[in-house]
């Protein structure tokens, strides 16, 4: 199964059938995605998002989705008065099966999308090509393309996109983290670390934590994890497959602590004020 599933991701650029939105139905797993309209947000951008609905039985996955899943990637070739996107990810789950684990969404995947229009004051046409993996029995590769107008005077969906934003993991300050501190040493290739993360409190029940590092070009390895009283203890490998040493920027390094029912996400290894 690892097997089948890690040559699949390798191969997922290669794979995976264009399909419009109303012709999803006939991709494996997948019952529909679409673009929800959203509303246009008093600072300007226009908050939409992203909906994949998939069929019984079926996982998608999310933007860190472990050594054998496979990330999406959206490309929005094509969209016009579009500045910017940023993603606003809903906490995910962790689903072993198999003896592996992967990191995803079950049943559907409300994404929501900000986008900054290049021109203010003016509808956003958007297009993507989402190339995404979802996994029953097996990992599989998709690709669809999706579109639709984004109306500065038209609400849409509001309440699903707040449920989703509602669902995002919980800050530091928001968790009661009292100290954070990252121990960094040179190993063959990168870097290794050990992140201690101190809570006010008894440390909430943490499966896994993913470190995550900017960089196409660097390899993660989620080492090990222990909770301890009011402490969380994670380790995690940076190698890197450039021809230039890794120089590892604390401030840009990010920790996911997925829990059963809460997740908490920390940007740097600087104790929260």
């Amino acid at each position: 199964m690892a097997k089948n599933c890690l040559k699949l991701g390798v191969a997922f650029a290669m794979l995976g059938s264009a399909c419009a939105a109303q012709d999803v139905t006939e991709q494996i797993g997948v019952k529909k995605i679409e673009l929800l309209q959203g509303w246009r947000t008093a600072t300007g951008t226009h908050m939409a998002a992203v909906h994949i609905t998939l069929k019984d039985g079926w996982k998608t996955y999310w933007r860190a989705p472990s050594g054998n899943g496979i990330p999406p990637y959206f490309n929005w070739e094509g969209s016009e008065n579009l500045s910017s996107v940023e993603f606003h990810w809903p906490a995910p789950k962790l689903f072993t099966q198999f003896g592996i684990n992967t990191i995803g969404y079950s049943r559907e995947l409300i994404l929501p999308i900000e986008i900054k229009p290049t021109t203010d004051g003016l509808p956003v046409t958007l297009k993507a090509q989402v190339d995404y993996g979802v996994c029953n029995e097996v990992c599989v590769p998709v690709t669809s393309n999706i579109e639709t107008k984004l109306s500065v005077d038209k609400t849409a969906n509001r309440a699903e996109i707040e449920n989703a934003l509602a669902a995002r993991p919980r800050t530091a300050v928001e968790s009661y983290v009292q100290t954070i501190s990252c121990q960094i040493s040179s190993i063959e290739g990168g870097k290794s670390i050990i992140a201690s993360i101190a809570f006010k409190d008894k440390a909430p029940k943490v499966q896994q934590t993913v470190f995550e590092y900017p960089g196409s070009d660097i390899w993660i390895e989620q080492v090990e994890l222990e909770n301890t009283g009011n402490s969380i203890v994670a380790q995690a490998k940076l190698v890197s497959y450039s021809n230039t040493p890794l120089e590892l920027d604390q401030n840009a390094l990010r920790m996911t602590l997925i829990g059963k029912n809460q997740s908490i996400e920390i940007n740097g290894c600087a104790t929260p004020s």
